[in-house]
Formats: structure tokens, C-alpha cells, sequence
């Protein structure tokens, strides 16, 4: 999105210019002061870090309602298990149902309950998928994990409105993680995942903080 300024002979000496490093910052160094703020670490500078496993509704109750009232929040916890629907077990299928919508439903609530309580708007963002507007072979609990969360961003938008409190959703295709490149980087799924995407690529992780800070 700004390599041609970076590109640019005449501009970039004055983007320099203004950089005490003499270099402009990349995308890892964003990463890496991200990773570092979500840690222990960062306590001394940013107040708390809290770590819990969401898919425990009462363990993630108890944690979240601890921290006070949060203006603006992100629900990005997902997990992947490709499976065939007649193999696919309840435990398989509760985990990914727990993880990928029910954490979404449990700390919204308890966002939402937060926000109307001290009369402050707000703002949340979903991060669901095309799974869950379109079927994908091998995928069911999770697509069905991502419909579900659509409509829960969709009924929440309509219910929470009128209290100055906005609900969105982001919904990429599969995006270059630890948790997909399996399929990114196996030579048969690879052609079929770019045949579906008129730009010939597939997007990056970048692409969708920049929807999600937007919203």
C-alpha cells in the first residue's frame, strides 16, 4: 500500500529525513512491539496482561469482568480442524464451537454489559471468515463456527447500536498463518485457493489489522 512512496526517488529522501534511525520502520518491527505489549513484559508500562483460555466459559467470565470496562475490543480467537463430516467427533466439533464463537458471545457480553453500565460507547470487531457464507470441504465445525459469528455481530450491530456501540466483522479468506500454511504451501490446494481470488493472491495478515483498526 506505500511502497510507491517508498519507491519514489523524490520522496523518500524527506521520509528519511524525518526518521532520527535513518530508515523506515517494517512490518516485523510492528509485530514484534505487538508481541512485546501482549506479554508479561509490558505490565510495568501498560497496566496488566491477561492470559486465559477462552474456550472456558467461566475461567474467561471471571478474567474479563476483573478488568473494567473496555471501550474497544477485537475477538480474533480461532482454531482450524479439518476432518470429514461423517468422522468428525462431538469433542472435535465442541472444541472449535467453544473457541471460535462461544468466547466471541461470552466476552462481547460481558463488553457490552460494561459499556451500557458507565454510558460509553464502544466498538467491537469480529473476525470471522468466508466460511462462513460458503462451505468448504473438510471444514464443518469451523464453518459452522464462523455463520454462527456472523450472525452474532449481525444481531448484536442491530441490539447495541442504540447505545453507541458499533459491532463489525471482517471476513478474509485463509490467510498465511502458522495455523493454514499447511494448505498454502502444498502444491495441489495452492493453485485451486488462487483460481478463487481475482487478484491472483491471497491476503496477508496486514491486510486484515488494517480492516480491523479501520472498523
Amino acid at each position: 500500500m506505500t511502497k510507491d512512496l517508498f519507491e519514489n526517488e523524490q520522496i523518500m529522501p524527506i521520509i528519511l529525513s524525518q526518521h532520527p534511525l535513518g530508515k523506515v520502520a517494517k512490518v516485523e518491527d510492528i509485530m514484534e512491539a505487538t508481541i512485546f505489549l501482549l506479554s508479561e513484559d509490558a505490565a510495568i508500562i501498560t497496566g496488566s496482561t491477561l492470559a486465559v483460555d477462552v474456550s472456558d466459559w467461566d475461567k474467561t467470565n471471571t478474567a474479563v469482568k476483573q478488568i473494567g470496562v473496555v471501550d474497544l475490543f477485537v475477538n480474533n480467537a480461532g482454531i482450524l480442524h479439518q476432518e470429514e463430516f461423517v468422522d468428525l467427533s462431538i469433542e472435535k466439533f465442541e472444541e472449535i464451537i467453544n473457541t471460535n464463537f462461544k468466547s466471541a458471545f461470552n466476552i462481547t457480553q460481558i463488553v457490552a454489559h460494561g459499556l451500557i453500565s458507565a454510558g460509553r460507547p464502544g466498538a467491537v470487531v469480529n473476525v470471522s471468515n468466508v466460511g462462513g457464507l460458503k462451505a468448504a470441504p473438510r471444514s464443518m465445525s469451523y464453518c459452522v463456527s464462523k455463520a454462527m459469528m456472523d450472525m452474532l455481530t449481525k444481531v448484536t450491530a442491530l441490539e447495541l447500536g442504540p447505545y453507541n456501540i458499533r459491532v463489525n466483522s471482517v471476513n478474509p479468506t485463509g490467510i498465511y498463518t502458522d495455523m493454514t500454511k499447511h494448505l498454502f504451501e502444498n502444491e495441489q490446494i495452492m493453485p485451486i485457493i488462487l483460481s478463487q481470488h481475482p487478484l491472483g493472491k491471497v491476503a496477508k495478515v496486514e491486510d486484515v489489522v488494517e480492516a480491523t483498526m479501520f472498523l
